[in-house]
């Protein structure tokens, strides 16, 4: 299952670890981005302003995807989809 993130961008919904709402970033949280970042694991999958942010883990391998879908809007397409893969 896909879970759809905005622009062009699904991502396999089994590897989604986090959905985070970029307005209200702890900063650990925003320090985690960074060092992602640095590594070179960020896509944007649109233009900024970003509103959330996809962590996805596929094995050892973590990456961030931005995105100008809200956060909520996200969580419940995924969970609609993890719904859907239940049946």
């Amino acid at each position: 299952m896909l879970l759809h993130i905005g622009g062009d961008t699904s991502v396999a919904l089994k590897g989604v670890v986090a959905v985070l709402n970029m307005e209200s970033l702890s900063e650990d949280t925003e320090e985690f981005i960074s060092s992602i970042r640095k590594k070179g694991c960020v896509l944007e999958a649109v233009p900024p302003p970003h509103k959330s942010c996809v962590v996805t883990m596929d094995g050892p391998r973590v990456m961030l995807y931005m995105s100008a879908i809200s956060a909520t809007t996200l969580s419940a397409r995924a969970e609609l989809g993890r719904l859907g893969e239940q049946f």
